[in-house]
């Protein structure tokens, strides 16, 4: 009994120290009562003229006896010109205020900023990543904050990402841009903390270098393109190894760019200049990066000019998917080391395209240059397989063998006339000992119209396929379809997702499927969004569409499976597991602890801090948590 008494005093004395979750408040002063402002600086309009100091503490107008940060804008004085001479608003940073903390923060780091705010007039305010006070990293950092003239509790939660942290760059800034509504104000903070979670350091060992001869000092560019300008007219092909001209003893990637010719048009006949991709450089791989997978990017680079250029996501070199990767990238006149980190997103990857290539985009610039590029190195981190003990296969008879087909409906053209049923269990044509699915699409007739009477193919859905599954599935499932395809002659085929067959519900869903005239097997995984499974609407089937080709052709399918892993499974509760994180320790004592002393900490689950099934959490279940990290458990 002693033994758990000095526990619990213990826990009880140290709970207001305790940095929740590893959490570290980095700010000084952030109530405002004392008199360092070393946190806080501002850019403001006081009687009319600009100051740049640290921000000024001052009485709350609201309430004599509290003390808050002041910051004041200024009215748009309605004289500016831009650059051109052309009139212009002041900008949006024309006034700011800024929360300051000494220790850099790193891609990774987690964070929580707190604090109130009020104005004279309502408003909004913008917040980016700065380094120091002033000096802009990136445009985006905690989101728009909305001020009213009534004190407003404001929280932020996030991780810092490699666009606000960048290589070459160091977080320290919150900056408000406090000049959205272009009228003189008064902008007000008070209770201000910002705590951060420090990432874990990277573990590189387990990560694989997917380059050959990224030193450029052999002869191997397997996983090296460009389109490149150096013979004046518009090259694609291997990327070119060159003497280094600043050193002759190494090697490197030269990709030449051009000038702007000044004679190009867009489709509209508009004088246009050359795009940012008119020049580009590729590092290409051949494993499949797929949503989830982490990475490890590194590269020197130089230029004979200093220029940027952005970096997009493409399958084959030139073949675009998305338009960020790896973020921007500076080239100087000097030799640059550059290091890039993170985790290939669903935009970077989506489930009917195929994640190879970081495209360099390198004419943003507009002038003639020449990019190198040494010592590059792209590391992978393969995502974890799900494990497929928790996914079900919800079809019935997959591999055709026997005469089920509940799951499978088609929509096709055996005769002249169409016929929707269940599908037809036919002898697979290349294996007289293999059972198949066969679905017939036809030739374009020719003679159809459109509601307005005008001549019109017929549609991609004029012939399909459909898998359907009794379980609805909702957003959040996620799952992974495989089958083997093969048709008689090499097409396309759309997928949608549908209700019931025929029952279109959306234009995507496990992506593009390419047939050719010899078996191929297919699969795809994804998580079921709120576009393929609406509120309203019950999701059940994947819909082919089989008449992309408008020619006649035979489509076959065979070993199909459908597994689901359902969203939102209540899992069991685990007695006294107040973090959730598996095991009953101290660590659940004192999340228990903090929470009963009202620290509310984000991360208790209520349902295994509750011992006693009361549907409260108080100092007798923190008793029976300590029983049962003692061993006493009753």
């Amino acid at each position: 009994m002693r033994k758990f008494f000095t526990l619990i005093t213990a826990i009880v004395l140290s709970a207001g120290a305790y940095a929740q979750g590893g959490f570290v408040d980095r700010v000084v002063n952030g109530n405002c009562e004392g008199d360092d402002n070393s946190c806080f600086f501002a850019h403001e309009w006081i009687d009319g003229e600009y100051v740049e100091d640290n921000a000024r503490l001052v009485a709350d107008p609201t309430n004599a006896s509290n003390k808050c940060i002041e910051v004041v804008s200024r009215d748009d004085p309605g004289n500016l010109v831009d650059n051109e001479g052309n009139p212009k608003a002041i900008d949006d940073w024309d006034s700011q205020f800024f929360i300051y903390v000494a220790e850099k923060l790193e891609v990774g780091d987690e964070y929580t900023v707190s604090f109130k705010v009020r104005a004279d007039k309502a408003a909004t305010g913008q917040t980016q990543a700065h380094d120091n006070p002033g000096n802009y990293i990136h445009w985006s950092m905690i989101g728009d904050i909305e001020f009213t003239d009534e004190w407003m509790d404001i929280t932020r939660t996030g991780t810092v990402t490699a666009d606000q942290a960048p290589a070459g760059r160091e977080l320290h800034t919150i900056a408000f841009n406090l000049a959205v509504l272009k009228e003189a104000n008064k902008y007000y903070f008070d209770d201000i903390e910002w705590s951060v979670k420090k990432a874990e350091p990277v573990n590189y060992d387990d990560y694989i270098n997917l380059i050959t001869n990224g030193n450029c000092e052999g002869s191997d560019v397997s996983n090296f393109k460009s389109n490149d300008w150096f013979t004046g007219e518009s090259v694609w092909g291997d990327a070119r190894i060159v003497a280094d001209p600043t050193d002759a003893n190494n090697k490197c990637i030269e990709v030449v760019s051009r000038d702007d010719p000044g004679n190009l048009v867009d489709n509209e006949g508009n004088p246009k200049a050359i795009d940012d991709w008119d020049a580009q450089f590729f590092i290409t791989v051949a494993d499949q990066l797929v949503q989830g997978d982490k990475y490890r990017v590194k590269f020197r680079v130089r230029a004979d000019k200093a220029a940027s250029a952005q970096t997009q996501s493409h399958d084959q070199p030139g073949g675009y998917i998305h338009w960020a990767f790896i973020g921007d990238v500076p080239f100087t006149t000097e030799w640059v080391e550059i290091e890039r980190t993170g985790t290939i997103t669903a935009e970077q990857a989506p489930a009917d395209r195929e994640l190879h290539t970081i495209a360099f985009n390198l004419a943003v610039l507009k002038e003639a240059n020449n990019y190198y590029f040494d010592d590059i190195s792209f590391e992978v981190l393969k995502v974890t397989p799900p494990d497929p003990d928790e996914f079900e296969d919800l079809i019935t008879n997959g591999n055709c063998e026997g005469e089920e087909t509940t799951n499978f409906t088609s929509k096709e053209w055996t005769t002249e006339e169409q016929y929707w049923g269940p599908s037809r269990l036919v002898a697979d044509p290349t294996d007289a000992s293999n059972k198949c699915i066969e679905v017939v699409s036809r030739d374009d007739p020719g003679n159809l119209v459109d509601d307005k009477g005008n001549p019109k193919a017929i549609d991609d859905w004029d012939s399909q396929f459909f898998i359907t599954v009794a379980d609805k599935l909702e957003v959040g499932d996620q799952y992974q379809v495989s089958f083997r395809v093969r048709a008689e002659k090499d097409a396309t085929a759309q997928t949608q997702s549908h209700n019931q067959p025929g029952g279109y519900i959306h234009w995507a869903f496990i992506g593009d499927v390419a047939f050719t005239t010899e078996w191929k097997e297919i699969t795809r995984t994804g998580t079921i969004s709120a576009e393929q499974a609406p509120e309203g609407n019950e999701l059940h089937t994947i819909a082919f569409n089989l008449a992309v080709l408008k020619e006649a052709n035979k489509y076959y399918f065979d070993d199909i499976s459908f597994k689901v892993k359902k969203a939102n499974v209540e899992p069991e509760p685990l007695i006294g597991d107040a973090n959730g994180d598996g095991e009953v320790n101290i660590t659940d004592v004192t999340v228990a602890v903090d929470y009963v002393l009202s620290n509310n900490p984000e991360l208790i689950v209520m349902k295994n801090a509750d011992v006693n099934g009361d549907g409260e959490v108080n100092i007798t279940d923190i008793t029976g948590i300590v029983n049962i990290v003692l061993g006493n458990k009753q």
